[in-house]
């Protein structure tokens, strides 16, 4: 009989441990509380407002001399020259009434660098991987774009439809008025490149 009695008393207390341990199980929830306005993996309205504000500090930027944009976006496609180990990336999709702009800026140590990138880039310009050479009049691609270098920056902007070559002109004389182009490159829509040099800060057409 006092056998039974133990038994009893040592499944009773076994019993009573693992119901503790049930109770001791909490839920991460209970200690981090889940938003009701937004779940796990989307982003909160603070950061989103965030982003808000530093585009339309960018949209201004560029207004402000002289480009016509409604609005602007963050990109994060990969382009040739960013395997060139530049300094800062910068690349924006720029929103007009008429087209999108994209507009793509690297900035290097120095020209040997920046003419490194450019020429390995014309080298295989492209989807198509096209071969370019330095001042051959030659259809880049499709759409319309400019290049611009000079001795750290290398500048590409392209459109859809159309791209006002003077407007950006103008705009890149105001944000690097003390840091000349040596080299700039236009092409319109389906038309050959035209490609100018710089000497002594007068744009001169380069003629092969």
């Amino acid at each position: 009989m006092r056998i039974v009695s133990f038994i009893l008393i040592l499944i009773s207390i076994v019993f009573t441990s693992c119901e503790d341990k049930k109770h001791d199980v909490i839920d991460i929830s209970e200690i981090t509380g889940e938003s009701e306005r937004y779940k796990e993996g989307q982003k909160s309205p603070e950061i989103i407002d965030e982003e808000k504000d530093s585009t339309l500090v960018i949209t201004e930027w560029f207004q402000k001399q002289g480009i016509h944009v409604l609005s602007s976006a963050y990109r994060t496609d990969r382009l040739f020259p960013d395997r060139f180990g530049p300094l800062s990336v910068e690349k924006y999709a720029l929103y007009t009434p008429v087209d999108t702009i994209l507009y793509s800026k690297w900035i290097y140590e120095d020209s040997s660098k920046v003419m490194n990138a450019f020429t390995n880039w014309t080298n295989c310009f492209g989807d198509k991987c096209k071969t370019i050479f330095f001042g051959e009049s030659k259809n880049f691609q499709k759409n319309p774009m400019q290049v611009l270098i000079n001795d750290s920056t290398l500048i590409f902007i392209e459109g859809d439809r159309s791209i006002n070559f003077n407007a950006w002109n103008e705009f890149h004389q105001v944000e690097d008025e003390d840091n000349p182009w040596n080299y700039v490159i236009e092409q319109p829509r389906w038309t050959k490149a035209r490609w100018y040099e710089y000497p002594e800060g007068k744009r001169t057409k380069i003629e092969l």
